[in-house]
């Protein structure tokens, strides 16, 4: 399931709604696309590559505005794949974009830059779809696995005394 499709799922879930019989109320043209920049924000932000500083939407245009830790990761992971995955149908613009910001102390002006990710699409569905699908693969997935420890416990962890310091041997 990609995180397009968890979004949605998971709030009609959410309500005790059957996601098949599922009628979705009626949303403003603008309602969507800021959903729809929600939706993607979130799913560059899942590959742990970049941070999403600002969305902005409009009807059928989706700008982001991030930082990148490591650029060349971002640019190898994710610039590309993506660019490579929508279609003809959709214009992307993914690059830096530098602006001035006021400073805290009147007068002083910080210099800065960001990633801008843009898309504009007539068809902004299967470019979610595209989009949500590369990005999902690159999404980190921590996983714990528990396995319970044989043999006698060694005594700081409250089991009789083995007699050793630290750990004791297995599977006595």
């Amino acid at each position: 399931m990609t995180s397009l499709e968890h979004e949605f799922l998971g709030e009609i879930e959410d309500q005790g709604e059957d996601p098949v019989n599922y009628e979705s109320p009626d949303l403003s043209p603008q309602d969507y696309a800021e959903r729809a920049a929600d939706i993607l924000a979130q799913a560059f932000q899942k590959t742990g590559l970049v941070e999403i500083a600002q969305t902005k939407a409009a009807v059928g245009q989706i700008h982001l505005l991030g930082r990148v830790k490591d650029e060349k990761s971002f640019v190898d992971r994710a610039v590309f794949p993506v660019l490579e995955a929508i279609d003809d149908e959709c214009e992307a613009f993914i690059g830096i974009q530098y602006f001035i910001q006021d400073g805290a102390v009147s007068g002083s002006r910080r210099r800065r830059y960001g990633w801008v990710i843009s898309f504009s699409s007539s068809d902004m569905d299967k470019t979610l779809r595209d989009v949500c699908g590369v990005l999902d693969g690159l999404c980190q997935k921590n996983e714990l696995t528990e396995i319970p420890l044989v043999g006698r416990p060694a005594p700081q962890s409250g089991g009789s005394t083995s007699g050793c310091k630290g750990a004791s041997p297995v599977g006595s």
